[in-house]
């Protein structure tokens, strides 16, 4: 059985039940960014002296946590920077030892090692932590597919009296694939670290829906009919009870399409549509500390965004064809970084 790690836009199971723990909703850890900076860079810095077992390394790592929660950070954040995807395995299909004890020496592993792996040093540093066995839409992925078997493993962790979702596979980096063969590309990715379970449930199904931490459990048909929601649209900001509402609504959503680029932005008002009427005003804001401009680009046009201080604002009327939202963030930059992207139908 296959562990899938994670795709661009946005990553052998061991069957492990935990529905006698009855896990309430999800929660979303509050942590300050220049916290999180600390955190990680402390993980990332790990001396390899107290890396040879679980034990010794959990005791390390959470040393310098206020709460449980950034005890999570903490393993969260050394697995993703120090453990990776085991591709060779995952084509082959002959998976190496994929216990905890095993992915920590040979710091390779399928997402059934990083799970192993995640769990143990949790209750190494004193958190209660469940693998959780299931269903993903990773890498090779296609809309509407059927899924027969269980093929990714990841976590769930209780943390200051709350249980939060993780897939530390993911949080590692994303696969490509290269003449039908995978390939890891190596990129720490947090948003993987405790995202809220609404969002969570669009790419992971577990076995046990008690593990979706949702108040009404979606079905299996359900996640199958779904359609691919990028992880983007929650990193620039749009509604997630939005998103979810639309989606469950016979899946009749059509998102704006979203790209990844250099700085973070925060969209603050746009459409979340991804079909416009033309003649019918549009209007975008957004903030960014680093951006110098941004346009819209449409039917050959440029309109500029009007700044004020770390806010970007446009209003104006499209014309038929595609609408692109691009930002630069330096002089230097010859063409604008492209964020989102919308059809105007006639």
């Amino acid at each position: 059985m296959k562990c899938f790690p994670a795709t661009l836009y946005f990553a052998l199971i061991f069957l492990t039940s935990f529905s006698q723990m009855a896990p309430e909703r999800n929660h979303q850890i509050s942590i300050p960014p220049n916290r999180l900076a600390e955190l990680d860079a402390y993980a990332k810095s790990t001396p390899k002296n107290v890396e040879s077992d679980c034990q010794t390394l959990a005791a390390y790592l959470i040393e310098p946590a206020t709460n449980e929660s950034e005890k999570a950070r903490l393993i969260f954040s050394w697995i993703a920077f120090h453990i990776k995807y085991d591709a060779k395995s995952f084509n082959s299909g002959n998976y190496g030892d994929m216990s905890a004890r095993g992915v920590l020496k040979s710091r390779l592993g399928v997402c059934e090692g990083f799970a192993n792996l995640f769990k143990a040093l949790c209750e190494a540093g004193g958190l209660e932590c469940a693998f959780i066995s299931g269903y993903s839409k990773g890498y090779g992925y296609r809309p509407k597919q059927k899924f027969n078997k269980p093929g990714h493993a990841w976590n769930a962790v209780k943390a200051d009296g709350h249980w939060y979702l993780m897939d530390a596979t993911w949080g590692q980096g994303y696969g490509d694939s290269r003449n039908g063969r995978l390939v890891v590309r190596v990129r720490f990715d947090d948003y993987w670290f405790a995202p809220p379970s609404r969002e969570f449930i669009f790419t992971h199904l577990p076995e046990d829906p008690a593990w979706q931490l949702l108040e009404d459990p979606i079905s299996m048909e359900q996640f199958e009919q779904m359609p691919y929601i990028d992880p983007l649209l929650f990193y620039y900001g749009f509604n997630t009870e939005a998103i979810y509402t639309q989606v469950m609504d016979k899946n009749k959503a059509s998102f704006v399409e979203v790209f990844g680029i250099d700085n973070p932005v925060e969209v603050i008002t746009a459409p979340l549509n991804g079909k416009l009427r033309k003649g019918a005003p549009f209007t975008c804001t957004l903030r960014s500390e680093n951006g110098i401009e941004v346009v819209a680009l449409n039917s050959n046009k440029r309109t500029m965004f009007q700044q004020q201080g770390n806010l970007f604002t446009v209003t104006f009327t499209p014309e038929s064809g595609d609408l692109y939202i691009g930002m630069k963030f330096s002089t230097k930059e010859k063409d604008y970084q492209i964020m989102l992207k919308y059809m105007v139908m006639r």
